[in-house]
């Protein structure tokens, strides 16, 4: 078998046993109320808490599991929005390097872009630009 197929549509091997604890502990019990020699009722009582151990490891697997599918889905979240906001910026972060490289001869302040229509001017200023980047980054750091 390839890839997650034996798990038969469970997250993980702890999910899949997990459904099974009770009823493995109720067969265990029953027998065990059965039992009259003591060799068959010490193995019982030993499986028990053996399966009182799987059960806690159990748990701290699924949960584990748990934090790490909602961990890598935030994470892929955050790495979509994160590329979208990037992309959406390269034009602010080209005009802005080239307005570094010239030694300041580009104004710091003021409009980038105008363009007016019947309900107003419509600007984008350098602080515009400077506030997008400065969030895309901010983004990226946290995203890490």
């Amino acid at each position: 078998m390839t890839g997650k197929e034996h798990l038969k549509g469970h997250i993980s091997f702890a999910d899949m046993v997990s459904t099974h604890i009770a009823a493995w502990r109720e067969a265990l019990t029953d027998t065990l109320m059965l039992k009259g020699d003591p060799d068959d009722r010490n193995f019982i009582e030993h499986e028990l808490k053996a399966l009182d151990d799987i059960e806690a490891a159990l748990e701290i697997e699924l949960g584990a599991t748990a934090q790490g599918v909602v961990a890598e889905t935030g994470s892929d979240e955050l790495k979509v929005t994160n590329k979208i906001l990037t992309e959406a910026l390269v034009p602010f972060a080209r005009y802005e390097q080239a307005r570094n490289g010239m030694g300041g001869n580009s104004p710091k302040t003021g409009a980038l872009w105008c363009c007016s229509d019947r309900s107003g001017d419509r600007e984008i200023t350098v602080e515009d630009m400077q506030k997008a980047l400065r969030l895309v980054e901010e983004h990226a750091a946290t995203a890490l």
